[in-house]
């Protein structure tokens, strides 16, 4: 398997498996979205994909909900009014995939970006504060986001009940959430590129598992 990202080898996971653990770490998908190729690789932007044929997909992912490693939720389409069938890790995986990838969460931040009554906000959460407010100078010295006025931001401190989980099968005690407004180019064809090898040369927090990788790298290298 080319660029196989390094495991402890503390589960009994195969890789193919633990791939499917990697892809549902922090969000819930649907079985389709998980079959291997194109769906895995460019639909769920991972290094690499898994092996599992897709007439066996459904059976292993049944078979680690019957273990209570993963669980089904409904997910719902508005556009198409639609319920579909999502599956996620309980607390249970979480569990078996942090012996895995041994992930730090102080270091870990997740991002987003909507369209906020006409203009784009960007939204950054981490559990630390630190880390947020270090993702958001790293991504506009690389170009990922460009906001309308660096000066202007809110910080929000969100407790434990009053918002959406961070992971859905973890629990954390304060998630900090980080808004500003992007600048109007963000969402136009006039954007600006992405300088990806300074990202990753300054990064110092993950999203992915990818990411983790390179963070425990920077780590070593120091």
């Amino acid at each position: 398997m080319n660029n196989k990202i390094i495991r402890t080898n503390q589960t009994e996971l195969s890789d193919d498996e633990l791939i499917i653990f990697d892809l549902l770490f922090d969000s819930y998908q649907s079985v389709n979205s998980l079959k291997k190729g194109d769906n895995v690789t460019i639909g769920l932007n991972y290094p690499i994909s898994h092996q599992i044929e897709t007439t066996e997909l459904i059976s292993v992912v049944e078979t680690f909900v019957d273990m209570g490693l993963m669980k089904f939720k409904l997910g719902f389409i508005p556009e198409q009014n639609q319920i579909y069938p999502r599956v996620g890790l309980t607390e249970k995986g979480g569990n078996l995939w942090e012996k895995e990838r041994l992930p730090d969460w102080e270091k870990y931040v997740a991002d987003s970006s909507s369209d906020e009554n006409g203009f784009w906000e960007l939204s950054i959460s981490s559990p630390s504060l630190k880390t947020a407010k270090h993702f958001m100078l790293v991504v506009q010295e690389c170009k990922l986001y460009e906001l309308s006025d660096p000066r202007k931001f809110e910080i929000l401190e969100n407790q434990v009940k009053e918002t959406e989980p961070l992971i859905p099968w973890k629990t954390f005690g304060t998630v900090y959430e980080i808004k500003s407004r992007l600048s109007e180019r963000m969402g136009s064809g006039n954007r600006p590129l992405t300088d990806w090898k300074l990202y990753q040369k300054k990064a110092r927090c993950w999203r992915t598992v990818k990411e983790l990788q390179i963070s425990k790298q920077h780590i070593t290298s120091q």
